[in-house]
């Protein structure tokens, strides 16, 4: 773990675990929710988490980073995951560039639902609706593997935020151990790479923070059709928008009294 301009960075690793045909990413989630807690503090984001909300904070971002460092080329990851039971919806996503953005909103307990999204650079936006009725982030993850993907995929998460990812090869011989236990898996991994076994193949730095900027925000109004425009404005001087993606909140002003000006941040 290191610390720079981005903030807090962790690092994760893809590997391939030859005698087994199996792809395994490891890595941690504690340096990226230290920076999701740093992020807060720095833009005055409430937050209002509670212990079943930091539990599953913890177990879709481990889960979801491992299946972005999985891939050999970066993609953008959009997980939207309402937890059946719970109250509790959850977003996050992860960029190509190791930006990594978690977001917390009330939801239905009733309604279950799992959207994932994926586009890489120049490409089309992939769009995934995910069944399952389980109450675990990181088994929703394997899910989307499963029926997305046609694949198989196992990820185990311990109280440290240590992350494992098992994804098998055509013809893996090494499949049984996708029926171990979290404690197992990480016993076998650990293992295996004491005695060499593990080949690494890519080390990847994620760290929290969001795409956002006042830039951003500035040219999404100015963006807007003159007429969308004066409805967003009304007879209103300033606008308070929040981003849907990590909450912070942007205060931005019109230039002028005209419905159509462009506006200007504070």
């Amino acid at each position: 773990m290191t610390e720079t301009g981005h903030g807090l960075l962790a690092s994760w690793r893809r590997s391939l675990w030859r005698e087994r045909d199996l792809l395994v990413v490891s890595g941690e989630t504690a340096p990226i929710l230290r920076g999701r807690a740093e992020y807060h503090r720095e833009h005055d984001i409430e937050s209002r988490e509670t212990p079943e909300s930091e539990r599953l904070v913890a177990r879709l971002t481990g889960a979801a980073c491992a299946a972005a460092v999985l891939l050999p080329v970066r993609e953008s990851w959009g997980w939207t995951v309402t937890v059946p039971g719970s109250a509790v919806g959850l977003f996050c996503a992860v960029e190509p560039d190791g930006r990594v953005t978690i977001r917390v909103r009330e939801a239905s307990p009733l309604r279950a639902a799992a959207v994932v999204q994926r586009q890489r650079a120049g490409g089309p936006l992939i769009q995934s609706h995910i069944a399952s009725k389980t109450t675990d982030p990181a088994r929703i993850v394997e899910h989307y593997f499963a029926q997305a993907e046609q694949a198989e995929a196992r990820v185990a998460l311990d109280p440290q935020g240590r992350v494992v990812l098992l994804r098998p090869l055509p013809e893996a011989r090494g499949r049984d151990l996708l029926r171990l236990d979290d404690d197992g898996l990480f016993r076998a991994v650990a293992a295996a790479e004491r005695a060499g076994r593990i080949d690494p193949l890519e080390d990847v730095l994620l760290y929290y923070g969001c795409r956002c900027d006042d830039e951003t925000v500035l040219e999404m109004i100015a963006s807007l059709p003159p007429a969308q425009r004066r409805e967003v404005w009304g007879d209103q001087r300033e606008l308070a928008i929040e981003c849907p993606r990590c909450g912070r909140r942007y205060r931005v002003r019109r230039q002028g009294l005209e419905a159509d000006d462009g506006p200007t941040q504070d």
